[in-house]
């Protein structure tokens, strides 16, 4: 419980503006310009830990995933449209992510290729081709969520929503530290070479939507290092076998 009661409370001191108050103007501000990142950590985390098993195989978990998330996107798209106080408003993408992820981590595992790498794919093609424009621009928090947490719990953390998938715990510690790395290289490129154009907008992206490699990296490492849910890590046999399967095609 400490890490959704250390979330709530910070949520909690970010809205009520006592966390300047609390931590320091310097460390407050840069901690409180990541509020939607800590929101679906804590209601996605809280999802996949306590309402998702319970309403697996029941029937009435595609009825409850699906209107949760309808919820969470009209709260957020309701946001966009109101005049509240900005640290409220920047909220609206965190509940438009958790509109779409809610739904998406709720089915079972393991996942088709269309859910597994689709959500990311369609996503990351739309953010490169028209990044900077309109929407796609507006909601870069959004989106970065969209491509790193389903590429996280499918492709690298699997064992987070399938008990019994092989998992490399070389890979999931890389996935890791690029979490942490790369949006402090593209600041450090596009500060040092003065990259403009496509690539410098690109990488203007990434930086804008810092809250996506924050919650990604909060969500995995909270279920996967702490609560060790990493389903059967790779042995030397699983490489074999992999290489045998491959042989024989």
């Amino acid at each position: 419980m400490l890490y959704y009661g250390s979330l709530a409370l910070v949520l909690a001191l970010i809205l009520l503006q006592l966390l300047d108050e609390v931590l320091g103007r310097k460390l407050g501000t840069h901690i409180g310009r990541n509020s939607e990142a800590y929101l679906v950590a804590l209601v996605l985390a809280a999802w996949i830990q306590y309402a998702r098993p319970r309403l697996a195989g029941t029937r009435a978990e595609w009825p409850v995933a699906v209107l949760v998330g309808v919820v969470m996107l009209v709260i957020g798209i309701a946001l966009i449209q109101t005049h509240l106080p900005s640290r409220f408003r920047t909220l609206n993408e965190a509940f438009i992510a958790l509109g779409v992820l809610i739904p998406y981590v709720q089915a079972r595992r393991p996942a088709n290729r269309v859910l597994s790498y689709g959500l990311p794919g369609v996503v990351l093609l739309l953010v490169l081709v028209v990044g900077d424009r309109g929407l796609v621009r507006d909601l870069a928090e959004a989106a970065t969520m969209l491509i790193l947490i389903p590429i996280g719990l499918d492709l690298i953390d699997r064992g987070i929503l399938q008990s019994d998938a092989v998992t490399s715990i070389r890979a999931r510690w890389a996935w890791y530290a690029a979490l942490v790395l790369i949006p402090v290289i593209f600041v450090a490129l596009r500060k040092g070479a003065h990259v403009g154009g496509w690539a410098g907008n690109r990488m203007l992206y990434s930086q804008r939507g810092l809250e996506g490699y924050i919650a990604a990296f909060f969500i995995e490492v909270y279920f996967a290092v702490f609560l060790g849910w990493v389903g059967r890590r790779v042995t030397p046999a699983h490489r074999r076998s992999g290489r045998s399967a491959a042989a024989a095609r």
